[in-house]
């Protein structure tokens, strides 16, 4: 089984760490659209198949269409990075030593003592849905310095979801359909926030999404191909 990672963004993780969340979209970067259902990129021929909504990739010397995954298939899982810092007891006097201070299933990574070294602890905080915490950042006050989602290890990652489904729509197949492709836009929910009607949640959508892939090209007003996934949250190996 493939294991792979997505990054989620703070709103993204709310609704999922609510349950309002288990459907992920993310534009295709592996192909650049000319027309409606057919792409090629260096040399390659890429496809939609309209029956299953699955990417194929064209392999010249077999000259066959194979399914092409960019975030994996069914029954493969993903772990969620996420914007996060980690709190430590390794700058801590012996005699003021504290346990980790969440006791929420979240993970702790324990380090042996090592040398002159103590063993100490690590826990994440994750800005999505903690408090900022105050921290001791090396400066006269204290603070906390958030990481990037892409510096997350897999050790700190809360969640594990199983992809349930995995298809290709175009921006405007989904724009055009009365059932948004996220389940939210029926709710009037959009992450943890709630919408007097269908419409402003389907505006929203679309603000969250070109404010994050409009300057990388993948605009909602430039129609994308994207990954539609249905996910699930499983339990972590390490739980």
């Amino acid at each position: 089984m493939r294991v792979g990672n997505i990054i989620l963004h703070d709103w993204e993780i709310r609704a999922l760490d609510i349950g309002h969340k288990s459907t992920i979209t993310r534009p295709v970067t592996v192909v650049s659209p000319t027309e409606s259902r057919r792409v090629r990129v260096d040399g390659k021929l890429w496809k939609v198949d309209p029956a299953t909504e699955r990417l194929l990739r064209y392999d010249a010397p077999t000259q066959q269409w194979f399914p092409h995954w960019q975030y994996g298939k069914e029954g493969n899982q993903l772990w969620v990075q996420e914007t996060f810092c980690l709190e430590s007891n390794f700058n801590i006097d012996s005699n003021d030593r504290y346990p980790p201070p969440f006791r929420d299933g979240r993970p702790v990574k324990w380090h042996s003592e090592e040398g002159d070294y103590p063993s100490f602890w690590q826990q994440p905080h994750y800005r999505a849905t903690d408090p900022t915490p105050e921290l001791d950042i090396g400066t006269d006050e204290p603070g906390v310095k958030w990481q990037p989602s892409s510096r997350m290890p897999r050790w700190a990652s809360r969640f594990l979801l199983e992809i349930v489904h995995a298809r290709v729509r175009t921006m405007e197949d989904m724009l055009k359909t009365s059932r948004f492709v996220e389940e939210g836009w029926v709710k009037h929910e959009i992450g943890d926030k709630k919408f007097p009607t269908a419409r402003e949640a389907r505006e929203e959508w679309i603000r969250q999404w070109d404010k994050r892939y409009e300057k990388k090209g993948f605009g909602s007003k430039t129609l994308p191909q994207t990954w539609v996934l249905s996910v699930k949250k499983v339990p972590s190996d390490d739980s």
